[in-house]
């Protein structure tokens, strides 16, 4: 058989590629830019600094969130706090000063761990949820037992059809702007679990259930 024959995974690696490059450029663009002033004027120092402090920690905190949300899961469990505060950091790095999004993760447990692929799945879906909020909003993640709920809510709240049938694993017609479902999808089918979607006025809700954890054995309860 042609290894080469069927070339989907690799597509869907250079549409993943392109997504993040995308997402990175203008945080790293404006580091840039910045360099340029200091050269041309000095004595912008102090101000351009601070520009340039402010977007390449944007772009660090974007990283840190690709990394789980898109990246190879470790092998060490995450704790659910952290993985709410990567959440809450990427979307401050990713919007506007006058747009704000407010992270809720209700796990129901203090210290609550979480296996690295169960949250790499909540990590993509609250990805997702972002793109579904034009102004502010509230994105919600429940995390119990075999089952991760993400729910976007805010005025405008809004998935398009591209991104739906991303969420339910069609790849016909797949571009970069809808690849981060397409991704998650495939996650929550790594684990047996299926997505379901549903919307309604200024909300959107996405369930992954039941997953089944990839074991890490450190003696711990998890999810």
């Amino acid at each position: 058989m042609d290894p080469l024959a069927d070339d989907g995974d690799l597509e869907i690696a250079e549409l993943v590629c392109a997504w993040m490059c995308h997402a990175l450029a203008g945080s790293i663009g404006a580091v840039l830019n910045g360099l340029e002033l200091l050269k041309e004027d000095p004595g912008l120092a102090a101000e351009t600094v601070s520009l340039m402090d402010d977007s390449a920690n944007a772009a660090s905190r974007r990283l840190k969130f690709f990394r789980a949300a898109l990246g190879r899961p470790g092998d060490r469990p995450v704790d659910a706090d952290a993985a709410r505060r990567l959440l809450a950091e990427y979307l401050a790095a990713s919007r506007s000063a006058a747009v704000a999004v407010q992270v809720d993760w209700l796990e129901g447990r203090d210290g609550a761990m979480m296996t690295p692929h169960v949250a790499q799945v909540a990590l993509g879906l609250g990805l997702v949820a972002s793109e579904c909020l034009p102004r502010d909003g509230r994105i919600t993640v429940r995390a119990a037992g075999k089952t991760i709920a993400v729910t976007a809510t805010g005025q405008g709240a809004r998935l398009d059809e591209a991104t739906a049938a991303a969420l339910a694993l069609h790849r016909d017609g797949l571009g970069v702007r809808a690849v981060p479902a397409y991704f998650v999808a495939r996650a929550t089918r790594r684990l047996g679990g299926d997505l379901v979607l549903e919307r309604a006025t200024d909300r959107i809700e996405m369930t992954a259930s039941p997953l089944t954890p990839i074991p890490v054995d450190d003696g711990r309860q998890r999810i």
